[in-house]
């Protein structure tokens, strides 16, 4: 047992001793480089080796601790080489190099990583302990050891983001636009007007109008491309904008919203107005965001589809006078040129060129009095395709889409030009009723049905949307749509109630066609 602890102690030694010997070898040849530079340089004193050189220079001063106090130089015919630990250091060094010529007033041949042959011949040779169990003597050979990079924590490159770039891909795609001289004009106007904007106008607004379909929104997608990219353009509906705002304070979020509406945004285009109608708490903060808006300086565009005089008495008082101080238009109805210019382009689109037509029919076609061109195109699809089942196309057929397609006959109400207000005040006296006890909140059965023959007569005869309707009766429009939706049920299923609108058109002179 003391045998072989005394051999133990012995290999230990012996491997102490080698590793001092070979340390002490490779600093002498380090020395010996340094020296080498040294006498090699006629502008420093022979004392001085690169490192002090380094160390005392005012450019290199800096970086010496962390990156230069690690390297080795070495003299070669090509030149002075700088050795050093790792790539990492060869990188950083790389960067500051022509401070360190300047240091040691010469040029450097090379920057290459130290190949510390010495260490892994110590490494290789020898292990790090040894023992002996029983008879047989086994040495636990060590695995090579590899120097130790120094970690250092260098700060995160920060990207840069092109907010031009950024703001492009928030934009919505330009639909195409079928231009005609009806819709030019229009065009022109908020063209010119979002041209003032990116030349710095400050608080305009923009308000559209016009029935459904009229190309209201394609309209203001346009502003998506004539808009500077340095300007926040933001494009919602009052619905989206509705669960937006709910959804901020139902998360404690209600800074992220403010941010996005009030703060960050230039533009903002908000479509479909009138369903602000019965929403208190909405037009409030539609009111807030508007007016924060304007105060700042940005613009505003909204849309509608009746006339904003129309919505006077449904908008809070400071919402309307606020979007109505700016420029309104209504779309136009589109002309011929229209017509025949869609028309070609639905033909191309469908591979019917060839196709001949009858000239009678084509003039019917665009002579047609469709209102929108949300109508227009809806008609040219269906004659399209009849045509390409059949392959030719009759003025019977055409008959017969313009019944399920084609433009609404006039009522006789139309005809003699009634407004609303007439219309009502005809309908409650035939019923019986009093006007005051219609918009009031009785319930009587009379009054009921009164209230909804008035609804469906307001809509079917004067083609008035559910929040124009529940403006007049002072009601919200989910009533309205609730009376509608009872009394069509009742005019099917109830013989009485349908004799009793029957009576009703009569007495109004409307046609049974018009009368649902």
């Amino acid at each position: 047992m003391t045998q072989i602890r005394g051999d133990f102690i012995l290999e230990g030694l012996i491997q102490v001793a080698e590793h001092a010997a070979l340390t002490q070898n490779s600093f002498h040849q380090h020395k010996s480089a340094d020296a080498a530079f040294s006498t090699g340089s006629s502008s420093h004193s022979p004392e001085k080796s690169p490192k002090e050189l380094l160390r005392k220079h005012p450019e290199t001063a800096k970086i010496f601790d962390r990156y230069l106090s690690l390297v080795d130089f070495e003299t070669s015919p090509e030149g002075l080489k700088i050795l050093v630990p790792t790539s990492f250091h060869a990188r950083r060094i790389e960067q500051v190099r022509g401070q360190i010529e300047n240091a040691l007033k010469q040029s450097l041949a090379a920057i290459e990583v130290r190949q510390d042959s010495s260490t892994n011949q110590r490494n290789n040779n020898y292990p790090l302990f040894a023992c002996k169990k029983g008879a047989e003597a086994s040495h636990l050979q060590a695995a090579p050891s590899r120097n130790q990079q120094i970690n250092i924590a260098m700060p995160p490159e920060r990207r840069v983001v092109d907010q031009r770039q950024l703001e492009r891909s928030r934009r919505l795609l330009v639909p195409a636009v079928v231009q005609s001289p009806s819709v030019e004009v229009v065009y022109k106007m908020s063209q010119s007007w979002t041209e003032q904007v990116n030349m710095g106008a400050r608080s305009q607004c923009l308000w559209v109008f016009g029935q459904p379909g009229s190309g209201k929104s394609y309209l203001v997608k346009q502003i998506h491309e004539w808009a500077n990219l340095n300007k926040r353009l933001v494009h919602v509906n009052v619905a989206s904008f509705f669960q937006e705002w709910r959804h901020a304070l139902n998360n404690n979020d209600a800074l992220s919203f403010i941010r996005k509406y009030r703060r960050d945004t230039d533009i903002l285009i908000l479509e479909n107005l009138e369903d602000l109608q019965g929403k208190t708490g909405t037009q409030q903060e539609v009111l807030l965001t508007i007016s924060a808006l304007l105060d700042k300086g940005a613009s505003v565009v909204v849309t509608t589809g009746s006339n904003p005089v129309m919505l006077r008495e449904i908008l809070p008082p400071a919402l309307f006078s606020r979007l109505f101080s700016g420029l309104s238009f209504e779309m136009p109805s589109p002309d011929r040129l229209f017509k025949e210019r869609l028309w070609r382009s639905l033909i191309e689109q469908n591979g019917l060129t060839s196709w001949p037509l009858d000239i009678r029919v084509l003039d019917r076609i665009f002579n047609l009095p469709l209102e929108t061109p949300r109508k227009v195109h809806t008609f040219f699809i269906n004659v399209i395709g009849r045509l390409s089942l059949t392959k030719q196309l009759s003025l019977a057929d055409l008959q017969e889409i313009e019944a399920l397609h084609g433009p609404r006959k006039k009522s006789v109400v139309e005809s003699e030009c009634l407004n609303p207000t007439d219309l009502i005040e005809r309908v409650t006296k035939l019923c019986g009723v009093s006007l005051s006890a219609l918009q009031g909140g009785s319930r009587r059965p009379d009054i009921t049905m009164a209230r909804r023959f008035v609804c469906l007569s307001l809509s079917r005869f004067l083609g008035l949307t559910n929040a124009v309707i529940a403006q007049y009766l002072e009601k919200d429009p989910s009533a309205v749509s609730r009376a509608l939706s009872s009394i069509e049920g009742d005019l099917e299923k109830k013989r009485h109630i349908a004799q009793q609108w029957n009576w009703l058109c009569d007495e109004l002179g409307v046609s049974v066609a018009v009368r649902g």
